[in-house]
């Protein structure tokens, strides 16, 4: 089965809620993940993160995650996770930007260190890296779908684009796309797309693949005009994976003095790879966290989200908000490091 990223991503139930959100959201890093991570936006049975010079990959497929997905006969499989990294040589690191920012935050409370906790932490529609090489910047865009594209300033050498992928199991061109085989799936990067924006209008630009080793480039066969800024735009898409665009139940829910709407459920959690290629199932310190999300009084907006965990499984039973609005979340834990109070 093929996922396209055209269809709604969500971390939590929060987001069917409103409007008309970005299909893809970039999550800001405050902690809760290693240093180079800037932001972490979901794909299906994944995440993707952003970081200075390079994206890192980790996707996984059967567990719990095969249960959550539609259509699914039989037991689910084992969990399989895989994580590949493109690394963007010879650029400088820059540190991604976060644009589009939505009106809600999130928050990590995952294990019993605090300083690996992240508290609002932005929520984004797209990612802008500048200067990533001289004159071209690179954007991560996850309004209509998750993509990215370079934006080679006029005078500025495409050339220079050099993308290096490490951890997976092939790497090929086939019709024109370039396919990144796994363990659990293939990520295809559909065949690219170039365009300048010129006095007369926008002008195609003829651009393909160039594949060399675990090294790829774009080629230009026709060339293009320097005069005039260029756009190469290819489009990611994600197959073999199981599991729902979104990766929750909802258990409980509650409300406070003011109106405002709490829910509660369980949230599959995916943790950043400490190597690539195949990974233990273990790697995410935990495969289902609680998470809590709090909404407006009318449901129009959602005003935050936060995820509790540790090494273990956790699940909530009941909220309560008492007269002070303070919300008491029960439930249960497996996790030997979930976070309590000393003694």
């Amino acid at each position: 089965m093929r996922f396209l990223l055209s269809i709604s991503l969500a971390i939590n139930c929060a987001y069917l809620l409103a409007t008309e959100p970005p299909v893809a959201r970039f999550t800001e890093n405050r902690g809760q993940w290693p240093a180079q991570v800037a932001y972490r936006v979901r794909v299906p049975g994944g995440a993707l993160y952003v970081e200075d010079r390079a994206f890192t990959y980790l996707l996984q497929q059967g567990g719990p995650l095969e249960h959550h997905g539609h259509g699914h006969n039989g037991p689910a499989g084992p969990v399989q996770a895989h994580a590949f990294r493109v690394h963007f040589e010879g650029a400088v690191a820059a540190r991604p930007e976060g644009l589009e920012a939505l009106s809600h935050y999130e928050n990590f409370f995952l294990g019993n260190d605090p300083a690996r906790w992240g508290t609002h932490c932005g929520v984004y529609g797209q990612v802008h890296m500048r200067e990533l090489y001289p004159g071209i910047d690179l954007r991560v865009d996850g309004r209509h779908g998750l993509k990215y594209q370079f934006e080679v300033a006029a005078g500025a050498d495409p050339q220079r684009i050099h993308l290096r992928f490490e951890g997976q199991d092939r790497l090929c061109l086939q019709n024109g796309k370039l396919l990144v085989e796994t363990t659990v799936g293939t990520v295809t990067e559909q065949a690219p797309v170039a365009w300048q924006e010129t006095a007369g209008g926008r002008k195609p630009v003829r651009c393909a693949f160039r594949l060399e080793g675990d090294r790829v480039q774009f080629d230009l066969p026709d060339g293009h005009d320097p005069a005039w800024p260029l756009v190469i735009d290819p489009v990611l898409s994600f197959g073999s994976y199981s599991g729902s665009a979104a990766d929750n139940f909802g258990f409980t829910a509650t409300y406070d003095n003011d109106g405002h709407l709490y829910g509660g459920g369980i949230v599959f959690g995916i943790g950043y790879p400490v190597t690539l290629g195949v990974q233990d199932p273990s790697f995410n310190s935990g495969i289902i966290d609680i998470g809590i999300s709090k909404f407006a009084p009318d449901g129009s907006d959602l005003v935050w989200s936060t995820y509790i965990g540790g090494n273990g499984n956790e699940t909530p039973h009941s909220l309560v908000v008492n007269t002070d609005d303070e919300l008491y979340v029960l439930g249960s834990t497996g996790s030997a490091n979930f976070q309590v109070t000393a003694g």
